[in-house]
């Protein structure tokens, strides 16, 4: 149907998640039944969605609006949504769950990262959050959740983008050593996707690159 987009899939593949496209309106969340049925709308005008959390059981966001700039989650029964992470006066975006649920890493305004335990649909403290490197952007889990992958820029004489790994004791989270570099995409740059440009898997990591440059082409107008 028209005016839907951004669609993941949930966990048991018996759901749908997308944003709905209202004329007049913002966007807004809707969970579709794969085996046929009326869309059913969240309360989450707004949000962006993020991926759903392994039992299927809530939907996380990400609100980047003028006034309003935090992770949320949405449980999927109800349509309530809760803010899980705030910090007065701060941006906190790109968040990310592991694949066990269990924790979630986010940004702030800086871009530093972190770390802290996922708890549904409760506000995580302050005091519970881990940092874990500074400067980063894309943050995104190893499916063990031992480590975390994220992006810096290159140095100012060549704006290339980085791609580290940083190293997680296994119980803590907590940062082991400096964060390393991975790999270096050179000139090119990360695509658009709806959760991460940079899927990784069991022994694999994906990346949705673009070109850094772009063709010019001329043809003749008719007469």
């Amino acid at each position: 149907d028209a005016g839907y987009s951004h669609t993941i899939l949930s966990p048991d593949g018996k759901l749908v998640a997308a944003a709905h496209n209202v004329p007049g309106s913002t966007w807004r969340l809707v969970t579709i039944p794969v085996a046929g049925g009326e869309p059913k709308t969240l309360n989450a005008e707004g949000g962006r969605l993020r991926g759903w959390t392994p039992d299927g059981k809530y939907i996380l966001l990400s609100y980047l609006n003028k006034d309003t700039t935090f992770p949320a989650v949405v449980e999927v029964s109800t349509g309530v949504r809760t803010q899980i992470l705030q910090r007065p006066k701060d941006i906190l975006v790109e968040p990310r769950l592991s694949k066990d649920g269990r924790w979630i890493a986010f940004e702030d305004a800086s871009p530093d990262l972190y770390i802290a335990p996922f708890r549904g649909a409760q506000l995580i403290p302050e005091s519970d959050w881990i940092r874990i490197a500074a400067k980063t952007s894309h943050p995104v889990w190893a499916p063990d959740g031992n480590s975390i992958y994220f992006t810096r820029l290159g140095s100012e004489s060549r704006r290339g983008v980085i791609l580290y790994r940083q190293k997680l004791d296994p119980a803590t989270k907590r940062p082991i050593g400096d964060p390393t570099p991975f790999h270096d995409v050179g000139d090119f740059r990360f695509g658009v996707s709806v959760s991460n440009p940079i899927p990784v898997g069991n022994g694999e990591i994906i990346l949705a690159l673009t070109p850094p440059n772009s063709d010019i082409w001329v043809t003749d107008l008719p007469k």
